[in-house]
């Protein structure tokens, strides 16, 4: 049975992002190759598919190397009512767990697969609490990026946090903390997501 076209361009676009995102940070010139062979096998593709010169195809596709789908970050809030951080290992201050979201991935599951790889903790997504952006005119940061922040159901007090090699310590804190360096943006998110739980109706935006 021939496949579908819609399910083809689905595989397509994701192989497709995933070459433009190991393009933009990967050093290592052999993956540097794979990852434009990859681009070119979807690029070519779509031509075919699509009934498209394949050569504007992979031009438009150089054009947006890099991630191309939202930030997230994840809320993740104890019965006591603290938020947990994390100190990166680059030295760029702490934030709140969080990352790209990936293609076909919403980003409150991409804020749960996060916090499960960043600390080590298994949590519930219980809304869309705060949206942010940061761009060079706001931060010192080469692209616009838009910042979704997922709020989790709470966790308990004393869960034990485990740290991948992206984090050197955790801490959980009650009000927005004055006595460490934040990552660029944090402080306008961990601002937002106070905001939100001091407001008491705990109404977020749904997940889709």
């Amino acid at each position: 049975m021939a496949a579908d076209p819609a399910s083809i361009l689905t595989m397509l676009h994701r192989l497709k992002s995933i070459a433009l995102e190991g393009l933009r940070f990967t050093p290592n010139p052999y993956d540097i190759d794979r990852y434009n062979r990859l681009l070119d096998v979807a690029s070519n593709a779509y031509s075919e598919l699509l009934r498209i010169d394949s050569e504007a195809v992979l031009a438009q596709f150089r054009s947006e190397i890099g991630v191309v789908t939202p930030k997230l970050g994840a809320a993740v809030v104890n019965d006591r009512g603290q938020i947990l951080l994390l100190k990166r290992s680059d030295g760029r201050g702490w934030g709140l767990p969080g990352g790209w979201v990936d293609v076909h991935e919403s980003p409150a599951q991409a804020a749960v697969r996060e916090v499960w790889e960043e600390a080590g903790l298994r949590v519930e997504p219980e809304a869309y609490a705060a949206i942010s952006c940061k761009e060079p005119a706001s931060s010192a940061h080469l692209y616009h990026q838009v910042n979704i922040v997922t709020l989790m159901k709470p966790v308990a007090a004393d869960a034990a946090v485990t740290l991948s090699h992206e984090h050197t310590d955790s801490r959980w804190i009650a009000a927005p903390p004055e006595d460490i360096e934040l990552h660029a943006g944090h402080d306008v998110q961990i601002r937002k997501i106070f905001g939100f739980l001091a407001d008491g109706s705990m109404r977020g935006l749904a997940f889709g």
